[in-house]
This record gives C-alpha cells, sequence and structure tokens, in this order.
C-alpha cells in the first residue's frame, strides 16, 4: 500500500460492532476499517469472531450494535445484493460454485448478475460476445483459462478456489473479503493462491481472514486480532508478530 492510499479515506469501516448469539459474545464492539489499495488481515483463534465479523461487513449478519459503512455511504441496514452493487465481495470458508456448469459459464453468471442482466436461460447465451471475452479475461488473470470449459464441479480444491475469486472478481468489487482462502491447500497451490491475492491487490481492497500465518505476513499491510470476539491488537505486521500479548494469546513465542 503506498502513502497516498494509507492517508486515503477507509473504503470499508466498521464502528462499535456488537453480535451475541445467546449468551456467547461473537464480537465485542469492534472497531475496524479498510483503506484504498490494502489488504489488512484478521487473525485469531477458532472461535475469536473472525467470520462473524466477514458476515455482519457483508450483510448477512445484522449487528446488534454499530454500524458498517462502505465508500463513505452507511450501508448497515442494506442487504447482500445492495452491497455487493456497491462494490463489496466475498469468498467463503467452504467453497460455493455452480457444478453442472462450465468454468466460463460460472463466471459469466456473476458477469451477467453485476450488469443486471436477465438470467432466464442464461446458459446458451453466456459466453458468446463480450460478455464470454469478459468471462475469459478474468480467467486469465487468476490463472484458470485453460480450464475454461471444464464442468466446475471436477475441478480440484485449489482451483475451486481460483474459480471463486474469479466469481468474486466478476461482479467488480471494490472491497472482497476473503474468508480463509487457503484452507485445505497444499503447498503448490498454497503459494499459487498468495500470488494471485498479491496481483489482484491494488485495484481491489482486500480484507484477508487467514490461519497461514506465512501468507499473512507476506500479504498484509495491516492485520487485526480477535480473540473471543475482541480486538487485542491491530496494527503493521512487524508489530504484531512482536506483540507479546498476542504471542500468548495465538501466535505463540516462536512467532
Amino acid at each position: 500500500m503506498d502513502k497516498a492510499a494509507a492517508l486515503a479515506e477507509p473504503l470499508l469501516t466498521a464502528r462499535g460492532l456488537k453480535k451475541s448469539f445467546g449468551g456467547v459474545v461473537a464480537n465485542a464492539s469492534i472497531d475496524f476499517d479498510l483503506r484504498p489499495r490494502e489488504v489488512h488481515a484478521v487473525i485469531g483463534p477458532n472461535g475469536g469472531g473472525k467470520t462473524t465479523l466477514l458476515g455482519q461487513l457483508m450483510g448477512e449478519i445484522l449487528p446488534d450494535a454499530g454500524s458498517v459503512r462502505l465508500g463513505g455511504i452507511d450501508v448497515t441496514a442494506m442487504s447482500v445484493p445492495e452491497r455487493v452493487m456497491r462494490g463489496l465481495a466475498r469468498s467463503y470458508q467452504v467453497t460455493s460454485v455452480f457444478p453442472g456448469f462450465t468454468v466460463l459459464e460460472n463466471v459469466a453468471f456473476g458477469l451477467r448478475a453485476r450488469r443486471r442482466i436477465s438470467s432466464r436461460l442464461w446458459r446458451s447465451a453466456s459466453t458468446g460476445g463480450e460478455l464470454g471475452e469478459a468471462a475469459a479475461a478474468i480467467l486469465r488473470r487468476v490463472g484458470l483459462s485453460g480450464r475454461s470449459g471444464v464442468d466446475a464441479a471436477v475441478l480440484s480444491h485449489g482451483e475451486h478456489r481460483q474459480l471463486e475469486i474469479a466469481i468474486a472478481l466478476s461482479t467488480s468489487p471494490k472491497v472482497l473479503l476473503l474468508d480463509e482462502p487457503l484452507a485445505g491447500l497444499g503447498v503448490d497451490e498454497g503459494r499459487r493462491m498468495v500470488e494471485l491475492i498479491a496481483d489482484i491487490r491494488g485495484p481491489v481492497a482486500i480484507v484477508l481472514v487467514e490461519h497461514d500465518m506465512e501468507a499473512v505476513f507476506a500479504l498484509a499491510d495491516r492485520v487485526t486480532v480477535l480473540v473471543d470476539g475482541a480486538a487485542i491488537a491491530s496494527g503493521a505486521p512487524d508489530s504484531i508478530r512482536d506483540d507479546r500479548l498476542v504471542k500468548a494469546a495465538y501466535l505463540g513465542e516462536d512467532a
């Protein structure tokens, strides 16, 4: 992230986000922001509240208190589709693609949704002309151009992850929320995923939830640590790596 981006107004801001499920506090008054061109990583132990935070940013979970602003607009009460149209996209821990359709058709479907083109009988008309060219360009960007005609159901786990990011990119996001994109990947697949995230950052600002600390410290401009629903630290990667409280709560002394 360059100096100008660091001084710019945040693209995504959360203030005082609170969420409880029964007697369990998932998020305890969290403040969070994401600046243009930034990768802001969110780390912490399982059950720390990371996925709940992403759900509230995306609009899938309504907060008990607090607010979310996207591009300076209060989107706290907006639905997921409304936030997508304003430039927000997300990937998930469990990959979600459309089996029975080709890789190219999966991406074209996202393009049609973003452009508000009717999806009726979309399969036969989605992969030709300008729409097909745009989908093919996105597949080249994520390294799947050689798999465009393959049924999405037969992709490897790593390729599913790549395709899900391609679908997210098809909505022309300004902000991309990535929920454990390296989960379950082998060494080579993980390396390719880190390279992909590094390539798409910049035009797209990224919130990265991830347990792979090598990837986090290679990619992140800032890191926020959630433990028991609370943000116990936030700052530059080196400061987080050296934070005694973070070491005790999550990273361990070997960090």
